[in-house]
Parts: C-alpha cells; structure tokens; sequence
C-alpha cells in the first residue's frame, strides 16, 4: 500500500502521487503501474495535460509523460530544477509559471523552454490565463499582464498592486481573479474590478473553477469549504441607452472628447479607453454625468 496526496485525472488517464512512489492508469483506475524514472524525491506537485504529453512539475524539475511510450522523461532543455505551479497552453506554445523565477516559455509543445519574465522577477506565478492576445499572470505581488506572448510584464490594474492572487479564470469576455478580500470581476479586459462577494463567509480563496453555468470557489486550508454561484447572475448586465452619449472627433489623434451631459440615470462609472492592442491608455471615474 502507498499513501496517495493527489490525483491528477483526464480522460481514461489518471495520475498518482504518494509518499514512495508515483502511478499511473489508463483505464480509469482500475489498474495501476508506478511511474518509471520516479522516486520518493519526485513527489509531483503540479500536473498539466497536453495534447500528446502530461507535464509533471516535481521537486526536482519537470517531467514530460508520453501517452504513447507510458514513460517519463525529465525537460532538461535550458530549464532549471524548478517548482512550476501554473501552465496554459495556446497551439504549441506552452507557459510554465515557477515558484519566485517568473515564466518559462516553450514554442515547440514542451521540448524546448525560454526564460520569459522580464518584469516578473522573485515573483511566485499561482496561476496563468490566456484571454486573446493577453497573456495573465496571477502572482503573489498583484496581476500582470503581457502583450507580446510573455516577453515583458506590466501591473494589469493599479488597485490589484501588491495584493496576493491566487487564482484566475474566464467566461466569454468576463475575468474572475481570487485575491486577499474575495473574488473579483473584470468585463474590460482586466484593467477595472469589482468585488463579487455577496453570501461568501471565506474571502481567502484558493481556486477557482468554472464548470457548466457556475464559478465553484475553493476557500484555503484553515477554513476548508467550496461555494459556487450562478455564472449566468454574475454576468448578467443591465441594459442602459447610451444614445445621449457622445464622443468626438472620431477618428481622433490627440485629444477625444466624451460628453456625458445629456445622459440619464449616470451616478458611477469608470471610463477606459484601449488601443487597438487592447493597452489601456487612460482610465478615469465618473462620479456624475459631465
């Protein structure tokens, strides 16, 4: 017998790790066979499944498990004996998050990785979202993003500095983020947040997961409870006639204007405008129409 922490499941394929020794099983887990090239000292900490390979992040670097072969191997190719905590994947491009080193880029599906983390440094990556062209990093220093498929980082929001996120996810065009307070959402890309913590009594999450209409959030280990929400209430958006509004000139180069003197109904808003590369380039709340 072997005491097992974690199991890590897709498909028929599932994925042991014990104390003594690491499984695997193919026919959802009516039999088991240990894991070849693995010890007690390669307790596997996170697992990441690809299209032909699951990735095992382990105390002493990562390992590339084939589907094909049932054999491991170790990524040695200008990739360090890291924690990796967090991974997206986007074609065969694929993002490894590690413990305090930043972001580890691989092009070629995994074989081969590149240090990405000008901007991320000593920061521990808790997880990775791919949201269109942006590329989002929850750390234990606040949101980052990047625009340039992981080469350079830059603060997602102001009023998500210094503050620990934990976890981040998307619906449609909506973002939630876990963070110290609760959870979060964003419809802006982002760049503007508001607290979503109505009926919650835990606001230190650790997870959060979205399946079938619902966001599930899972609360820390000192107050162990999961809760879950209606996706279909968090998204919703009330509707409001915008025909008094607006905006000139447009094409603009320099200067736009935005006349908000005739709207109804306008007590709190926050105005963000965005190039074309979805970078903010101004943000301004809007207390009443002006």
């Amino acid at each position: 017998r072997s005491y097992i922490m974690d199991v890590f499941v897709k498909d028929s394929l599932l994925i042991a790790t014990g104390l003594l020794k690491n499984y695997f099983s193919i026919d959802y887990g009516t039999t088991w066979a240990p894991l070849k090239d693995t010890n007690f000292s390669n307790n596997i900490i996170n697992c990441f499944f690809s299209d032909s390979s699951a990735l095992l992040s382990t105390n002493s670097g990562l390992y590339k498990f084939s589907y094909s072969t049932l054999n491991m191997s170790k990524l040695n190719n200008n990739l360090p004996n890291y924690y990796f905590y967090s991974f997206a994947k986007k074609g065969d491009t694929i993002y490894a998050g590690s413990d305090g080193h930043g972001i580890f880029v691989s092009f070629d599906n995994g074989n081969y990785w590149n240090p990405n983390y000008n901007g991320l440094n000593g920061l521990k990556i808790h997880a990775i979202l791919i949201y269109e062209n942006i590329i989002f990093a929850a750390t234990d220093n606040g949101l980052y993003k990047s625009f340039d498929y992981g080469l350079n980082w830059v603060i997602a929001s102001n009023s998500l500095n210094n503050i620990a996120i934990k976890s981040i996810v998307s619906y449609n065009f909506f973002i939630f983020i876990s963070a110290d307070g609760g959870i979060y959402k964003s419809i802006d890309g982002g760049s503007y947040w508001v607290p979503i913590n109505t009926g919650l009594s835990c606001f230190q999450i650790k997870t959060l997961v979205i399946n079938n209409d619902y966001l599930f959030a899972n609360c820390n280990y000192s107050n162990s409870s999961v809760w879950k929400r209606s996706l279909s209430e968090l998204t919703s958006i009330a509707e409001t006639d915008f025909s008094n509004l607006n905006l000139y000139p447009n094409p603009a180069t320099n200067i736009l204007t935005l006349n908000l003197s005739q709207q109804q109904g306008l007590q709190k808003a926050t105005v963000s405008i965005f190039d074309i590369q979805s970078k903010q380039m101004l943000q301004q709340s809007i207390t009443e129409a002006q």
